[in-house]
């Protein structure tokens, strides 16, 4: 009877095993799809950080556009002002 009881209790803590193994599988789950989760995350703020410093590039390279149109039209009317005194 005693070797009864012992089959028993360890087939009892083999399911129990078994169970924590499981719960363990369980949480090992969530914290992968929390992972998952955090690096989708990480990779928007990536790709919105990349959209804004490629907006803030075209701006700047408009002002620069802009300012170096400028500076040719003042050479132009410069240009023409040196032809007009030469004359």
């Amino acid at each position: 009877m005693n070797n009864e009881q012992f089959k028993d209790s360890t087939l009892e803590g083999e399911e129990i095993k078994l169970a924590s193994s499981l719960k363990i599988t369980l949480l090992a789950g969530i914290l992968v799809t929390v992972g998952d989760a955090l690096a989708t995350y990480a990779a928007k703020l990536a790709i919105d950080e990349e959209i804004e410093a490629q907006v803030t590039q075209q701006q700047e390279t408009g002002q620069q556009d802009d300012r170096l149109k400028a500076l040719e039209k003042q050479i132009q009317d410069l240009h023409e002002k040196i032809n007009q005194l030469s004359k």
